[in-house]
């Protein structure tokens, strides 16, 4: 059963807090209430640290412009004398000693294979292209065409070449096109919007409640026959709820729809239990 709080409660409650709150401890300006944990053995050992103590003075080396160098590293780790790079360190380290140079890419043709290199740029306007094999700039096609009344084909050319795939027509036992005369079939069929103003569909029929009576209490609700949707009124108080409650038969059980409640203000003694 819901409960609510009127006037006469609040200012009860409203005591009761005040009452609460009169053994409280003002705050104090500029102090907390946590203590001071700082120890006397502590401030000794900072005590006895000497000024300086902690002090890093970095090593002083000769400045260099930025460059390219070999560096030697002391023994802490600090980098003490530099020698700048020679031709001779890099050609040491297997690196040519002239620049590389790369030819144009050579396509093959239909007795000599082709070479690598720089690939040939493409002229203006040679977005939708592709490098073919030939080492031209080709654009590749694609073409439907209707063999005959059992087949089409789809073809792509690329480059000179095409390929070509046939698409049979479907069939009970096979995917494939649609013929003609099955087109004509699906087509003639209505339209869900000619169908709507016709008939109803499942779904705007199925979730519809039926008022079936009044019944003295729930022992009367029937147990065979019920379909979902059927909806009684029951009299007397139950476990579904309060006198004058709806139930709708789900397709499995009596489910109560609502019923009946009654608001109570709180009282001073449930208000006292509270709070503790």
């Amino acid at each position: 059963m819901a409960k609510f709080l009127d006037t006469a409660g609040l200012t009860y409650l409203w005591g009761k807090i005040k009452t609460a709150l009169s053994g409280k401890v003002d705050k104090v300006s500029g102090k907390g209430l946590s203590t001071n944990d700082y120890t006397t053995a502590e401030k000794n050992k900072l005590t006895g640290i000497e000024t300086g103590a902690n002090k890093y003075v970095h090593p002083s080396y000769t400045a260099k412009t930025n460059g390219l160098y070999k560096v030697t590293v002391d023994a802490a780790g600090h980098v003490s004398g530099t020698t700048p790079v020679t031709k001779t360190d890099i050609t040491g380290l297997g690196i040519p000693a002239s620049n590389t140079t790369y030819s144009d890419f050579k396509g093959a043709t239909a007795n000599a294979a082709g070479t690598h290199g720089l690939v040939p740029a493409p002229a203006k306007g040679d977005t939708g292209k592709l490098l073919s094999g030939k080492g031209t700039w080709e654009a590749m096609t694609m073409a439907y065409t209707e063999e005959d009344y059992t087949q089409a084909s789809v073809g792509l050319t690329f480059a000179g070449s095409t390929v070509k795939v046939n698409i049979p027509v479907a069939t009970t036992g096979n995917m494939g096109l649609m013929p003609p005369a099955m087109f004509s079939k699906l087509n003639d069929l209505p339209t869900e919007a000619d169908l709507s103003g016709i008939y109803a569909k499942k779904s705007d029929i199925t979730g519809v409640y039926k008022y079936k009576g009044s019944l003295a209490d729930a022992t009367k609700l029937p147990t065979t026959g019920q379909v979902a949707g059927d909806v009684y009124n029951l009299e007397a108080a139950s476990d579904y709820g309060p006198a004058g409650t709806n139930v709708a038969w789900d397709g499995k059980a009596w489910d109560a729809l609502g019923g009946l409640f009654v608001v109570d203000a709180l009282t001073n003694a449930e208000i006292d239990a509270i709070c503790v």
